[in-house]
């Protein structure tokens, strides 16, 4: 009888754990796209996060934003290769009632390099992320 029992419990205590977990398991993270060719020893391949948007809302504060995610990109060709990464951006705005409405926008950071052997040159490349904000209404002189 005990075992009765304690089988019982213990299947309605997993049909309880059951109905608690959500019924669709979604992926983690956030999908990206790809696109390339190749003709002869020419092509190039990118990889990229889709963009998103997001939103917050209190009394006394609002924001909206687009992001761009991070990206890889590769260029070839029987003379050279070249190969950059781009880190994540924003573009949008927020408002709240000392400061007004204000845009803002972040430009995704690059790093990357070219290099060929037939021509005896690697050149690394930086481009670092700068933030741009500009209050609403404001003409630049």
């Amino acid at each position: 009888m005990r075992t009765f029992i304690l089988s019982v419990a213990l299947g309605l205590g997993t049909l309880g754990l059951t109905a608690a977990y959500p019924t669709e398991a979604k992926a983690f993270g956030r999908p990206f796209y790809a696109n390339s060719y190749m003709v002869g020893g020419y092509g190039y391949y990118n990889a990229s996060a889709f963009p998103y948007y997001r939103y917050y809302t209190t009394p006394y504060w609002g924001y909206y934003g687009w992001h761009v995610g991070p990206g890889y990109s590769t260029y070839f060709t029987p003379y050279s290769i070249s190969r950059g990464w781009t880190g994540y951006g924003m573009y949008g705005w927020s408002y709240n009632p000392y400061y007004g409405l204000s845009y803002t926008a972040i430009t995704p950071a690059y790093v990357g390099y070219s290099y060929s052997p037939y021509f005896g040159y690697y050149r690394p490349y930086v481009i670092p992320s700068q933030t741009y904000t500009i209050p609403a209404g404001y003409v630049i002189p």
